[in-house]
């Protein structure tokens, strides 16, 4: 099996199956591989020695991801974020949409519904980004 991504590929196979992928290799002059513990994509893989099984997180890339900043005073949920805000909105969005549509399918739903106030946002829309975003936070180690 193979996936592809721009620049990035990740496979696995059997002895004929990588015979292949070094043939590959040479041809396009890759000049880099990683394996056991590596990220790609923005998830980290890690594979048992002994084993062989894979963990994968986006950890890593969901700690980068900021919250949106809500005034601590009351505001109208209906209202439309400011430019600022929006642009926040956006950038948190971008991140929960990478993370739910590549490796964590349980936030898949409710980052798809927040989705359709990308450029309109309200308040209530911008909480519901950072509580998802707290939510995959909370899950260290969370692996897919």
């Amino acid at each position: 099996v193979a996936s592809l991504h721009v620049d990035d590929m990740a496979y696995a196979g059997d002895e004929f199956f990588m015979e292949k992928i070094e043939q590959l290799r040479k041809e396009f002059a890759i000049k880099e591989t990683k394996s056991g513990d590596f990220l790609y994509l923005g998830g980290r893989f890690v594979q048992g020695p002994k084993t062989f099984e894979i963990e994968f997180d986006f950890n890593g890339y969901v700690s980068k991801l900021k919250m949106i900043d809500i005034p601590k005073e009351e505001v109208d949920e209906n209202e439309i974020l400011p430019p600022f805000q929006q642009k926040e909105f956006a950038s948190t969005l971008g991140g929960l949409l990478w993370v739910a549509n590549n490796g964590n399918p349980l936030v898949a739903h409710d980052v798809s519904r927040i989705s359709a106030f990308k450029g309109i946002a309200t308040w209530a829309a911008a909480r519901e980004a950072n509580k998802i975003l707290k939510l995959i936070k909370s899950r260290k180690n969370y692996q897919c």
